[in-house]
């Protein structure tokens, strides 16, 4: 299982390069390279699974949320990729994009009334 994640809550005017480094290097380039290695040992063996840990804000738009969300989209993109090249190999391929769920960073979200 692949989970990765970083995030920073700021709306997109107020995000820097810097943020967009740490949010897109983990998220999205962190997934990449651990599926791409372990996918290579999987589909040399003929079999495997990769499951990563997806978000709905992949496919929602969420205020505060946009780089995570082009991180997290982008890894959905990369699940049906991989899963299309890998499938011939016995190598299966998912993502699951679980909804929002009550813990204390939620909260923080449903809080900002902008």
């Amino acid at each position: 299982m692949v989970t990765p994640g970083f995030n920073v809550r700021k709306r997109l005017l107020d995000t820097t390069d810097d943020d967009f480094d740490k949010v897109i290097d983990l998220n999205l380039k962190g997934t990449y390279r651990l599926r791409r290695a372990f996918g290579a040992a999987m589909a040399t063996r003929g079999t495997g699974s990769i499951v990563t840990f997806a978000r709905f804000c992949a496919l929602v738009v969420e205020p505060g949320q946009g780089l995570y969300a082009a991180a997290k989209a982008g890894v959905v993109q990369l699940t049906k990729t991989m899963a299309t090249e890998l499938g011939t190999h016995g190598v299966r391929v998912n993502a699951i994009v679980p909804g929002p769920f009550e813990t204390a960073l939620t909260a923080q979200i449903k809080a900002d009334t902008e």
